[in-house]
């Protein structure tokens, strides 16, 4: 497409589109941030605390958190305490690095595969990634915790989809993997989305049973005395409401730009309809792109992707739909919801790399031997218009979703982002005149969920030890 265009011009407009999203997104985190701890990072001071006592307190650093385990982001706050005094602008600085990182390796693990589709075609990743409607995640530092699981999964897939698979970057893989499942409950989907590569890829059987083997392992130590109740008071409503937890998860994977549903409302029909629309995209790109082994190309790089925003929603949907359309919309869940759309963009660029003169050649429609051979046999003798109608409206949808990230996700989130900014301004307030604050307004600030006693016992010390707002 843009073959004949001005390379000068070219280059003008991938600088632009690859610099402006990152400007603005590190702008947004700069602009909007406040020192102040709110919500559940007093449960961070309870780990800084208990790290008086001990220099890594086990009990602490692995305990859950809800329905999670959050040991690493646990060991990043103790170094932040150690070096920043807890200084929360720069914990969301430190998300906004993992974020920028992990979009780069995305784009670069894509492109090492398909060398031939020009920068300009991965603006769409960076626009889509750093997209403003991710507000929660940017101005909450205690959500760094899923920018790391973000970063682990680039990870995992840059050090297992090389064209040869060492032993050490299988090691590494395994490592980013371990690091994502103790970091968010939704980590351990880089297990299966790492034999999805391996399986792709045409793996040696010994090393997707070492993965396998691994995965398993790390799984039972993470189950060991693991409370599966906590943090969901009706565990079984997603299962006993299957109509109701269908709409919970289009909405979910509808709502591309953390549209704020009040509490006890619907949220818009028309949110669903776009979470459909986004459902059979990313069944129609894993059928099409998915199924049939491709060796070479950057495709399954993409549909990857969509595995694991698909699980991401479906574990957001177990734990959170009884909460209604309201828990929906939470913009922190954006991040991985726009896995989806993104995964198809990205497998369609693949696409282009296969179908043309990239690193495997010519592809000839051939389909490899495999375990699901019936299927891809049936995919590789539909006719030429059914995979380019696919690939039309695959292109619809995303474009849509590129389009709305831009005209609505821009003004949300920045409207969000100073109401976030206003309210943690009187956050910070409460927080320095704790002692004297009234017990409804000190919990409505700070943390609404947890006793006036418990906030104010973590203000004290952070008072005491400088950390946070508090520090000189």
């Amino acid at each position: 497409m843009i073959d004949g265009w001005d390379q000068r011009l070219v280059r003008a407009l991938t600088m632009l589109g690859f610099g402006l999203p990152v400007l603005s997104y590190l702008w947004f985190t700069l602009a909007y941030s406040v020192n102040v701890v709110v919500s559940d990072q007093f449960d961070d001071v309870t780990v800084i605390r208990a790290a008086d006592h001990q220099f890594l307190p086990w009990g602490v650093l692995w305990a859950q958190h809800n329905e999670t385990r959050i040991f690493f982001p646990n060991l990043i706050v103790l170094l932040l305490a150690h070096t920043t005094r807890f200084n929360i602008q720069i914990e969301e600085i430190v998300g906004a690095g993992m974020l920028l990182v992990a979009v780069t390796l995305l784009i670069w693990v894509h492109k090492r595969r398909s060398p031939d589709v020009p920068w300009l075609y991965y603006v769409p990743v960076a626009i889509i990634m750093l997209t403003l409607a991710q507000w929660q995640n940017t101005l909450w530092g205690f959500q760094m915790a899923w920018f790391l699981v973000l970063l682990m999964l680039a990870l995992t897939i840059f050090f297992l989809d090389r064209s040869v698979l060492t032993w050490w970057a299988c090691g590494c893989a395994i490592a980013t993997s371990v690091i994502g499942s103790y970091s968010l409950i939704q980590g351990f989907i880089l297990w299966p989305l790492g034999l999805f590569l391996l399986y792709h890829r045409r793996r040696s059987w010994k090393v997707a049973g070492v993965w396998a083997a691994v995965a398993a392992g790390s799984l039972a130590f993470y189950l060991h005395a693991f409370d599966t109740n906590a943090g969901n008071a009706y565990p079984g409503y997603a299962i006993n409401h299957p109509v109701a937890s269908v709409r919970f998860l289009l909405f979910l994977l509808g709502d591309v730009v953390g549209q704020n549903v009040h509490v006890g409302h619907f949220g818009n029909p028309a949110v669903v309809a776009i979470g459909f629309l986004i459902l059979l995209v990313a069944v129609v790109t894993a059928m099409f792109y998915g199924i049939t082994r491709d060796e070479v190309s950057g495709g399954p790089i993409g549909v990857a992707l969509i595995v694991m925003g698909l699980l991401f929603a479906a574990m957001v949907t177990k734990g959170r739909m009884v909460f209604g359309d309201w828990a929906g919309s939470q913009s922190r869940y954006v991040t991985f919801d726009l896995m989806v759309p993104l995964g198809a963009y990205l497998a369609i660029l693949g696409r282009r790399a296969r179908r043309g003169s990239g690193v495997g050649g010519v592809w000839d429609g051939h389909v490899p031997a495999s375990g699901l051979r019936s299927i891809g046999s049936v995919l590789s003798r539909l006719p030429a218009w059914g995979d380019r109608y696919a690939l039309v409206g695959i292109r619809a949808v995303v474009g849509c979703v590129l389009v709305v990230q831009l005209a609505v996700s821009i003004p949300n989130g920045i409207s969000n982002g100073r109401q976030t900014h206003a309210y943690d301004l009187n956050a910070a307030n409460v927080l320095r005149h704790y002692q004297t604050t009234p017990d409804q307004a000190l919990v409505f600030y700070l943390n609404f969920f947890a006793k006036p006693d418990f906030v104010r016992s973590r203000a004290r010390y952070m008072q005491t030890h400088n950390l946070s707002l508090f520090a000189p």
